[in-house]
């Protein structure tokens, strides 16, 4: 017992060290990839790759409040074109904890969507990533090596991944 309570004495400031270094801030826990990709991002900020969302809240939510007001255009565009054929996707912008349902067989697609099942289809990434992708500022693949846009659901990984870049296409 005693040999516990030393050890979790011990590991307790290097933890606490190591997630105060960690700058999550701005992001939702709604799947379980959630984490990865929050880590993923701070790897990138901290190599110059993306840009930090703003520190002060009220920039923050207004950063994220136009990237909102995007993503919603982007699914009106896509709910307003034929239908791709490609697979159904659920699509979770991890740092507002938004779901955006894509090639949905009802309505083609659109924001404020339910969460996905623990099976389905679903691709994650960082709201700042899917503006930046909106944008050309960055590519599907790119955001994909860097562990910024993750793929879970399927053992089909490109299919979901074409899928998502042929949505983005779309962004006009």
């Amino acid at each position: 017992m005693a040999v516990m309570v030393a050890a979790s004495l011990v590991a307790a400031p290097a933890a606490s060290c190591s997630l105060e270094a960690l700058d999550l801030s701005g992001f939702s826990v709604d799947h379980r990839g959630s984490i990865p990709i929050a880590l993923a991002t701070r790897a990138a900020i901290d190599a110059g790759h993306i840009a930090e969302l703003p520190k002060d809240n009220s920039a923050r939510y207004a950063a994220l409040y136009v990237i909102r007001l995007r993503a919603v255009a982007h699914m009106r565009r896509l709910a307003a074109r034929a239908l791709s054929g490609g697979p159904e996707l659920a699509v979770l912008l991890t740092q507002s904890g938004a779901w955006m349902r894509i090639n949905d067989p009802r309505t083609g697609a659109r924001y404020h969507a339910s969460p996905a099942a623990e099976t389905e289809l679903t691709v994650l990434v960082p709201d700042t990533v899917y503006a930046a992708l909106l944008d050309g500022e960055l590519t599907v693949q790119r955001a994909t090596e860097l562990g910024l846009l993750r793929v879970y659901g399927t053992e089909n990984r490109d299919a979901a991944i074409h899928a998502f870049a042929d949505a983005l296409s779309i962004s006009g």
